[in-house]
């Protein structure tokens, strides 16, 4: 799964930097890989440190607080897009996943013993 974050974040810093077509497009199949490396991991990571008879509760917490997630980065991403420009948006996006790497790599470092649902 942090493979897939480190994707998200070279992807945002390729499309920051693009100066070509090319460039551009590599960085946006990169943003697209994302999900793929991610999401079906996110779940299975839910279920494993998560109680049998919490799992349901583990699933809606995970999706739900990757929808609030959305919501908040495409609200601030636009501002920052709108007041400050493209570049600084990716990479205060590149800021946030470097951020979100080290709290996914503190849960799974903290396993199951820590983790309240």
């Amino acid at each position: 799964m942090r493979i897939g974050y480190v994707v998200l974040l070279i992807g945002y810093f390729v499309v920051a930097l693009a100066s070509g077509a090319i460039t551009l497009a590599l960085g946006f199949l990169l943003l697209g890989l994302f999900p793929a490396l991610t999401d079906g991991v996110a779940r299975a990571l839910a279920a494993e440190l998560s109680p049998e008879d919490h799992r349901a509760g583990a699933y809606g917490l995970v999706n739900a607080t990757a929808g609030f997630g959305l919501m908040f980065a495409g609200i601030a991403g636009g501002y920052i897009w709108e007041h400050f420009g493209a570049n600084y948006a990716l990479f205060a996006g590149g800021v946030v996943v470097v951020l979100g790497i080290a709290v996914l790599s503190t849960i799974i470092a903290n396993g199951r013993e820590n983790l309240v649902v």
